[in-house]
């Protein structure tokens, strides 16, 4: 018999499947490129901090003092083989100033400008370095800059910049000698200026200060950088070449890259497992669609292995055009994001991302083998068809539900799967031990009962799909009318089909409620509890203070009011002394993150946190007296951070206290915040009552001269609000791709079904259903499949995400449990939305199909 030819019977039916195969390795690929484009510019930045060096001694610390010692590049010199020798100091920054005139050079925080890495010009750099125009630095007034600060800054070879430095304030000019290519490496972090050691050496200040310059050094032609390093460690120099440090920061690169890896790789694997459901799915309704050409093809003689690599062929087809095109998108996605950080951040992104062999190769056999392996049950299903069912019509029949033992197996997982989180919570309650392999058991035994519950879940969905859809029919029946009701019914007649698009969504949709409720309750939790120790988001005291310190506070962006106080150091019955701070309630209550706070502050009372308590040998109902002879009662708080009483409290201990300010920021959506994060209002906030607390002598010590203190935990605050905000996005973006190809599978199920019951459609067109109801009806469908796929995946995700919040916050802290309702509404909406999305173009396939037509239509 004639060989079949290689083609997808019938095509069309294949392109949902094309399109789920597409989105995953897509995404497969962006992931690898973005991998090997982050590893590329790590790389780029360990080589280039040691190009031109072959040797690198570093000062050592002496253990009695802490204090590193120096090194001089003359000592270095003399050892045999070394040719050339230069100080390096470390960390070395240095910040850009456009105009001088507003330099603040008690504060270089607060001086407008960008902050840039100041590096070494090794010797005979010139043939080492990109240069576009000009020389390297010969003496310590001149310096190297990129092309993308010459650009930002109008600046050419022979101007005149001013770099404030950080370690005294002041400014330092330099003439730029030449402009060099914006290295890779400053993709990371601030551009480099290039100057010689010496020039290095006058921004670097006092070397003990920070911690003694290494010495960088090179070698004779020909000479063993190994050889010269054993040379200086006989004499008691800390040496090592550059190559072994290139290599020890290149395995520490290694260890980042992998833990990156393992980190979006989570991300592939729903993906591609979503992908897998579906386009299994997709294969499975197919082949059931085509069993009378199968048969067809046995009754002529065809053997079952040449009907299993029909199908095969097929599904690799499917998954070799899709992960091309794949491929393909990746890279365009890839070069689009690329230039326009170039057009909005920096010239130093290449225009291309790199050439990767595993960003080819890895998606498209991947997909290869995902369509195959989805294939497999299809094809071996297609070879148990019997050649005489080519002699009669196929009609859609029911589909199978779940078996006995597929229920009581999913029951059993899942059942096992509540005891495991039960058991997790049980001991996270009882684990507050500081021991993190103690703190991780817990933690551990949830993601074992989160896995065996999703399993049995996933298993399960399949025994509950016709109760749902029964249940949907009778509601439905109401609301929707006929098409509803159709709806239901159409969706419950193939539970397996239905299932394995519910399933998608499900994983999906948990997934992103998990992240989301996990992350709510953890932040709220967290946030209390900080709330609970440091009511105040900025604390700021100084007897230099005037009348205008609260309302100069009040005045940087970003606070959102600010009063006055006072404070007062008193000694402790454990000799120490404890610093007490005095507002009235109503100011309290303006200002303080903690409902509720002003009422517990009273007069003749300080009330004062357990943990500081005990430090300072107080307990609860402890009495201090004044000067003045008033007795004050210690009332001791679970978790306050501080010292707190009345204003008219702290003036028994002291007639001129020194002036407090505590401030709160307002919150992030407000206008007045102006989008400020809370460590530039930090800085404003302490440029404004710098100087202030500078003009007073009284407070004022050796490392303290101001005699400011300054507190601000609402940085805190803001920062983990931030970070948690901002890994919610990122996995929220991950898992996107997954949701996404879920629901290509429902467009993909309701496609199937159009084209399946053609005929049915057609007898209800011809009994008088009208086009309109045609299209009600797969919309309905869509939207049941979605509503089900979200309410699962929101139930689980809820679950999941509290339990596993619970498991990672200590047992002290109270847990706050954190619903983001909005979130999971939102989820809510769009799943409807995407419903009724996913069924447009099956609706209007299915309402263009003439009676007629349909009626006298084949397979």
């Amino acid at each position: 018999m004639k060989r079949s030819r290689l083609r997808l019977q019938p095509a069309h039916r294949q392109a949902a499947a094309v399109v789920t195969v597409t989105l995953a390795t897509a995404f497969v690929s962006l992931v690898i490129l973005a991998i090997t484009f982050v590893s590329g510019i790590i790389t780029a930045q360990v080589e280039g901090q040691y190009a031109g060096t072959d040797v690198i001694v570093q000062p050592t610390v002496d253990d009695e003092t802490g204090v590193a010692g120096q090194i001089a590049p003359a000592d270095v010199e003399k050892t045999d083989g070394v040719r050339a020798a230069w100080p390096v100091p470390e960390n070395l920054l240095g910040k850009l100033v456009a105009d001088e005139s507003k330099i603040d050079d008690q504060n270089p925080f607060a001086t407008p400008g960008a902050f840039v890495d100041v590096q070494v010009a090794p010797p005979g750099a010139d043939s080492d370095t990109r240069l576009n125009s000009g020389s390297m630095p010969s003496s310590p007034s001149e310096v190297l800059i990129d092309t993308a600060i010459a650009e930002d800054n109008d600046l050419a070879v022979g101007d005149e910049l001013v770099l404030q430095k950080v370690t005294d304030g002041k400014p330092v000019r330099l003439t730029v000698a030449g402009i060099q290519d914006t290295p890779k490496s400053a993709l990371l972090g601030a551009s480099p200026l290039v100057m010689t050691s010496e020039g290095a050496a006058t921004l670097a200040g006092d070397p003990v200060e920070f911690g003694g310059p290494a010495i960088y050094a090179q070698v004779e032609d020909g000479t063993d950088p190994a050889q010269v390093v054993k040379q200086l460690q006989a004499d008691g120099f800390d040496a090592t070449t550059t190559e072994q440090v290139i290599k020890d920061m290149n395995s520490a690169v290694l260890v980042m890259v992998a833990s990156l890896t393992v980190a979006l790789g989570s991300f592939v694997a729903i993906a591609v497992v979503t992908a897998a459901l579906v386009v299994a799915n997709t294969f499975a309704v197919t082949v059931a669609q085509r069993r009378r050409s199968f048969a067809l093809l046995r009754a002529l003689g065809a053997t079952r292995g040449q009907v299993v690599r029909l199908v095969l062929k097929d599904s690799a087809l499917v998954g070799l055009v899709g992960a091309v095109i794949g491929v393909v998108l990746a890279y365009l996605a890839g070069t689009g994001a690329l230039n326009l950080l170039r057009i909005t951040s920096s010239t130093a992104f290449p225009p291309l991302p790199p050439l990767s062999i595993l960003a080819i190769i890895v998606p498209i056999v991947l997909g290869v083998l995902l369509t195959v392996a989805a294939g497999l049950v299809p094809a071996i299903s297609a070879t148990k068809v019997r050649p005489v069912e080519a002699l009669r019509p196929i009609e859609a029949a029911a589909g199978k539900g779940a078996g006995v033992i597929r229920t009581f197996v999913a029951a059993l997982l899942v059942a096992a799967g509540a005891a495991l989180l039960a058991a997790g919570w049980f001991l996270a309650l009882r684990n507050d031990s500081p021991d993190a392999a103690v703190t991780a058991v817990p933690m551990l035994v949830a993601i074992l009962g989160t896995i065996v519950m999703m399993i049995g879940v996933i298993a399960g969905v399949l025994v509950v799909v016709p109760a749902i859809m029964r249940l949907f029919r009778a509601v439905l029946g109401r609301i929707g009318g006929v098409p509803g009701r159709f709806a239901a019914l159409n969706a419950g007649r193939h539970p397996r089909r239905s299932a394995a698009t519910i399933t998608a969504l499900v994983i999906g949709t948990t997934l992103m409620a998990t992240m989301s409720v996990g992350a709510n309750t953890a932040e709220r939790t967290l946030i209390t509890e900080l709330n609970s120790s440091s009511p105040f988001d900025v604390i700021a005291s100084s007897a230099a203070f005037t009348d205008s310190s609260a309302k100069r506070t009040q005045a940087v962006d970003g606070v959102e009011t600010a009063v006055q106080g006072v404070s007062v150091d008193v000694k402790a019955p454990n000799g120490e002394m404890m610093t007490i701070l005095g507002f009235d309630r109503d100011e309290i209550e303006r200002v303080s993150v903690l409902d509720g706070l002003a009422d517990d502050v009273r007069d003749n009372e300080v009330l004062v946190g357990k943990d500081r308590a005990e430090s300072f040998g107080l307990k609860d109902g402890d009495t201090l007296t004044a000067p003045d002879g008033t007795k004050v009662r210690v009332r001791v708080n679970e978790s306050l951070s501080l010292t707190l009483t009345t204003e008219e409290t702290v003036q028994h201990f002291s007639t001129s206290p020194e002036t407090a300010v505590a401030a709160r920021l307002a919150e992030r959506s407000d206008p007045q915040r102006k989008q400020t994060d809370a460590p530039t209002i930090l800085t404003e906030v302490g440029s404004v009552l710098g100087p202030q607390a500078q003009d007073g002598d009284d407070g004022a010590d050796e490392e303290n001269p101001a005699g400011l203190g300054l507190d601000m935990p609402g940085v805190q605050r803001d920062m983990f609000t931030t970070a948690v905000n901002g890994l919610l996005m990122f996995a929220t973006g991950m898992l996107a791709v997954a949701v996404l190809v879920a629901l290509v599978g429902v467009m993909n199920t309701l496609s199937l079904s159009v084209v399946e019951r053609r005929g049915e459609n057609a007898l209800l067109r011809a009994l008088g259903t009208s086009k309109g109801q045609i299209r009600a009806m797969l919309a309905w469908e869509g939207v049941i499949m979605a509503l089900v796929g979200a309410a699962i995946g929101l139930l689980l995700g809820t679950v999941f995400g509290v339990v596993g919040a619970r498991t990672v916050v200590p047992a002290s802290v109270p847990f706050v449990i954190g619903i983001p309702w909005v979130t999971l509404l939102a989820v809510v909406v769009l799943a409807i939305l995407a419903g009724l999305l996913a069924s447009v173009i099956p609706a209007r396939s299915a309402a263009k199909v003439s009676p007629a037509e349909a009626l006298a239509a084949a397979d």
